[in-house]
């Protein structure tokens, strides 16, 4: 046999071999996929300020209304300013002259809020201070229809409001800030009481030149 006819086919076997080692390609390693951004969660809105108008009470965060407690809803009230506040000192009293049982809930030695026991009738709210701490340990603003605090001298509002909206007496008076309760048959709502034009302590629903005896 010639020797060169046999090294063509034994050359062709070294390369198939050659072929049949060799490692297939990787493909490039993938990207990994993208991871989005979790979403921040909105802070809950930290209540500032109780604004108290004719017939409610405002609870604001940031200038915001959030909350709204009626006049006519003692419970709802309650409940509404111990989430602000914290807990109330509270006491049952009896009937007086011009005063029927009732309930008293008292914040802070500033916001004091009475009621009939009957259930009959709105509250009655007076507040003693321009601000309180609140639950969070925030400054609460307490103001009233009108950005009037106590402390404030309203005497050019005095001057200036309808006398038919002033009560007054010898060094003082009691103003009408905003009016409501227009089916009582007087004028009443939130009224700021002033001593030589200082207030001293807001009030709603508060009736002014009423004629009512108590």
């Amino acid at each position: 046999m010639n020797p060169r006819h046999l090294a063509i086919p034994v050359l062709a076997l070294v390369l198939l071999s050659g072929c049949a080692s060799a490692a297939p390609a990787e493909a490039p390693n993938s990207a990994p996929p993208a991871v989005e951004p979790s979403a921040t969660p909105e802070p809950e809105p930290v209540v500032d300020t109780l604004l108290f108008r004719a017939e409610s009470i405002q609870v604001l965060a940031g200038g915001a209304v959030v909350d709204e407690l009626s006049a006519l809803d003692v419970d709802a009230t309650v409940e509404g300013i111990t989430a602000v506040l914290g807990e109330a000192v509270y006491e049952a009293f009896p009937a007086a002259e011009c005063t029927q049982a009732g309930e008293r809930w008292v914040w802070l030695d500033a916001l004091r809020l009475q009621a009939p026991t009957t259930g009959v009738g709105v509250f009655n709210l007076r507040f003693f201070e321009p601000a309180v701490t609140g639950v969070e340990g925030q400054q609460i603003e307490l103001v009233a229809q009108g950005d009037v605090q106590v402390g404030d001298d309203i005497s050019a509002l005095i001057a200036a409001t309808d006398p038919a909206l002033v009560q007054t007496y010898e060094s003082s008076d009691i103003v009408l800030l905003e009016a409501g309760w227009f089916d009582s048959g007087y004028n009443a709502g939130v009224a700021a009481f002033a001593e030589g034009g200082v207030v001293q302590n807001i009030g709603l629903p508060i009736a002014v030149n009423s004629n009512i005896d108590c």
